[in-house]
């Protein structure tokens, strides 16, 4: 991801998980890598965020809220590298939220940007919160300058977990990866698919 100024945004969400529970959750997780080309005007302690867009009393949008993890609020500035790949459990980590919820205080207390709030006290004040919209990373305000990138986003509930694999396609360096199905997982140079094992073949043959 890159967003060259604060007017900038960026994200990547799935629909997969609507419908579920907050409290049914056991695991969100996912790495970054802040890169080194970022601008000098970009704060050495951002990265890609997790945000998950929610329903927190289950009675429908009207009480639409995202809630967004970012590893500065969960570990020293310091912790925060430049060309390292970082993971980081966020279930187990602290949260903000877009709109009011309830929080330790009392009903919709926990205000936006300003409540810093764990996982276990989102779920355990607002126990019929669930996912109503999307699932996924954010690279936006506040991050003008930074060229990040994210990967292996997981959730898990239900005794299953899904983990969203972010790697880009990569063209045949050779011929010999087109045979025996390889060619389905290559792409060509502008992300389009090869239809069959010939058209592959033929633009490996191109590229040598």
């Amino acid at each position: 991801m890159n967003t060259p100024t604060l007017a900038d945004k960026g994200t990547l969400f799935n629909y997969d998980h609507i419908g579920t529970r907050l409290a049914d959750i056991t695991e969100i997780s996912y790495a970054t890598y802040r890169d080194p080309s970022s601008l000098p005007t970009s704060p050495s302690i951002q990265l890609p965020s997790i945000n998950i867009q929610i329903d927190p009393d289950g009675a429908g949008p009207l009480t639409f809220a995202t809630l967004v993890y970012e590893p500065v609020y969960n570990v020293s500035a310091s912790a925060i590298q430049t060309g390292v790949w970082q993971t980081w459990n966020a279930e187990s980590g602290i949260w903000w939220t877009t709109r009011p919820i309830n929080g330790p205080a009392g009903p919709l207390t926990c205000l936006p940007v300003v409540c810093y709030i764990t996982w276990d006290d989102i779920v355990q004040y607002n126990p019929d919160a669930v996912i109503l919209g999307g699932f996924g990373v954010n690279q936006g305000s506040g991050s003008g300058g930074l060229v990040a990138a994210t990967d292996a986003l997981a959730i898990g509930y239900d005794g299953t977990t899904w983990t969203y694999d972010f790697e880009p396609f990569r063209g045949p360096s050779a011929k010999d990866e087109c045979k025996d199905g390889g060619w389905e997982d290559l792409r060509r140079e502008d992300g389009s698919p090869f239809k069959n094992q010939g058209e592959c073949v033929a633009y490996a043959n191109s590229q040598e």
